[in-house]
């Protein structure tokens, strides 16, 4: 009784919950239908989804899969169609048609906005190639096919220092200022600020351009893009570049950009005149190491100097004299000078585009030779100077006519003092070196005295004093020598400073010693020279006659004994031959000067041969 009830309950519970399933079911499938992911035919409850829902933002694009008839709800539609369908609802999927991506709606705000591309044209196509340009405040979808070009994009903002440099690229009318005004392609014009900018779709570059600041001494290099026409703008301003101008390059040599850089000379750090030059250091014209080419090219001249400026396109040039600021032109370049410099003189030593105008001084070593072959190396410093007619363009000019100052100075009072020392003896020049440099470089007036200064025409170089440091033997033993003699003579004048008799023999008996041994030293050279000579022009002339009778016994062997006979004897009988053909039987022959006696013979004064 007990197993009937429990069995009684469990029939009774399995139907009350096939009812409930019954219930709950949305729809009942049939006998032989499944859900395709249903574990079974009664558990469906996986295969069973909700319907999507899109939010209001939301959107989706549909593709037909086939060919869709219209109906009270959608329009027809033919397989490979898309169209959009835009939140808020619900979305029922159907097999005919397949949900190609989903889609966010696009908000711009003020001063946004972005262009799309291939939009919907009226007839619910994309316009293919198109452009469309859609400016905020604006929302909105992307129909299917459209895209973004570059995003969404913020306007731009101009300030009142600022323009836009903009280029067509496809024809269009647009009004400015009131006025209805026709753009080309290739048209370029500014968009000046305070204002924000959206650029059209015709509209191709776009060029932000801020105006440069220029300070007084300051400026930059422009250049018109329509004439080629290149100038300077100079401070102090703020210059905003036009619609037809770009900023222009300037280029420098490599030695003009290395000459800048050190103040306005390069060389070697042992030459004096490289001190010159660190006050004239400008660190802002380069950032760096490399310098800005747009900024106008400026150098300060030193106090008491000259730079030389040359315009290659008017063919002119034009001097600034220091404490000046030099600005160069678009088509200047600076006048580089290749000046000598060391002990000796070494030429291209020193590269500047600064002269020093002096007071200055040139030092410098010379070789001489004296009359009695004394060679001898002397140190000079010379005190020098430019004079100038400032304002004359033809005295400003003269000054950088020789290019190398330094060298054409020292060549010519090299070439002075060495033509006057040959003159003169060692001894002499000894006593009187300075007196005898010194007229020889200034030369003498017509009253016999010693000019004050030399000028050099070429280019207005004064030298107003020499001064010699000292004299030096180049043959070390003539060296070592007067050097003894110097030193002895030193200590006799320091320690028997009475005894200047004695000093002054002692003197002369050395620099004779020396001069006599240098002469000796010379003749020995000089007959040694002569001996090789003469050893060389015997043995010349024993050449030419061995070569000479060499010749002579080829041609004797060559032309025999018998043929040489014959020819000697060809003279004489071709005589006695003439002289018997015209009978005479006897002759007489004199060289007609020495006077013969016929008189008193034995034939009554005449001298008479009789023939055989």
């Amino acid at each position: 009784m007990e197993d009937l009830q429990e069995r009684l309950l469990t029939r009774t519970d399995e139907v009350s919950e096939a009812r409930r399933a019954i219930a709950d079911d949305p729809f009942p499938l049939f006998p032989g239908e499944r859900l395709p992911e249903s574990g079974s035919a009664t558990d469906y409850s996986r295969a069973i989804k909700r319907l999507p829902t899109i939010k209001a933002d939301h959107g989706i694009h549909l593709s037909a899969l086939v060919d869709m008839e219209e109906t009270d709800t959608a329009p027809a539609h033919k397989a490979g169609d898309e169209w959009q369908l835009r939140g808020p609802l619900t979305y029922l999927p159907k097999p005919e048609k397949e949900v190609v991506n989903e889609v966010q709606l696009t908000v711009l705000s003020h001063h946004q906005y972005c262009v799309v591309v291939n939009p919907l044209g009226d007839d619910g196509r994309p316009r293919l190639g198109c452009r469309e340009l859609r400016k905020g405040p604006k929302t909105f979808f992307l129909h299917p096919g459209e895209k973004f070009e570059r995003g969404i994009q913020d306007a731009i903002l101009l300030e009142s220092d600022e323009a836009l440099l903009v280029t067509a690229q496809e024809e269009f009318d647009i009004t400015e200022d009131g006025s209805k005004v026709h753009r080309t392609p290739g048209d370029r014009w500014m968009v000046h600020g305070p204002t924000d900018y959206i650029p059209r779709t015709e509209i191709g570059s776009i060029q932000r351009r801020k105006a440069t600041p220029l300070n007084e001494n300051e400026g930059i290099y422009v250049r018109n893009v329509q004439s080629g026409q290149v100038r300077a703008i100079l401070g102090p301003q703020s210059y905003l570049l036009q619609a037809a101008e770009e900023l222009y390059k300037k280029e420098l040599t490599p030695l003009a950009e290395e000459m800048l850089k050190e103040g306005g000379g390069v060389g070697d750090a042992n030459i004096r005149k490289i001190a010159y030059f660190d006050g004239a250091k400008d660190p802002s014209l380069f950032k760096g190491n490399k310098r800005d080419k747009t900024r106008v090219v400026t150098y300060r001249c030193p106090s008491n100097c000259a730079v030389q400026v040359y315009n290659y396109i008017e063919k002119t040039a034009r001097v600034v004299f220091g404490p000046d600021l030099v600005v160069l032109d678009p088509h200047e370049n600076f006048n580089v000078l290749s000046l000598s410099a060391g002990k000796p003189k070494k030429e291209n030593a020193l590269k500047t585009i600064c002269l020093m105008l002096g007071p200055d001084f040139i030092s410098d070593h010379i070789t001489v030779e004296t009359s009695d072959h004394a060679r001898l190396k002397i140190a000079v410093s010379m005190n020098n100077e430019f004079r100038v007619e400032r304002g004359n363009p033809e005295s400003e000019a003269m000054l950088f006519s020789v290019p190398d100052f330094i060298g054409f100075a020292c060549r010519e009072v090299a070439s002075k003092v060495r033509g006057k020392v040959a003159s003169i003896p060692f001894e002499q020049f000894h006593k009187h070196s300075a007196d005898i440099i010194t007229a020889a470089v200034f030369g003498k007036n017509v009253d016999g005295e010693v000019n004050k200064e030399v000028i050099f025409t070429a280019n207005n170089l004064v030298i107003t004093n020499i001064d010699i440091q000292s004299i030096e033997p180049i043959d070390h033993h003539m060296r070592d020598s007067l050097s003894k003699s110097v030193q002895m003579a030193i200590e006799i004048s320091t320690n028997f400073g009475p005894v200047l008799l004695i000093q002054s023999f002692v003197m002369t008996e050395l620099l004779g010693m020396i001069q006599k041994k240098y002469l000796k030293n010379m003749q020995e050279a000089e007959v040694q020279f002569l001996r090789e000579q003469n050893e060389l022009q015997i043995k010349r002339a024993k050449d030419l006659s061995n070569i000479e009778v060499s010749k002579f016994s080829t041609l004797v062997s060559s032309m025999g004994k018998q043929t040489i006979s014959r020819i000697a004897k060809a003279g004489p009988e071709s005589k006695a031959c003439l002289l018997q053909s015209l009978g005479i039987q006897s002759v007489l022959i004199t060289d007609g000067k020495t006077p013969i006696n016929m008189i008193g013979n034995q034939t009554g004064g005449y001298a008479t041969t009789y023939a055989p």
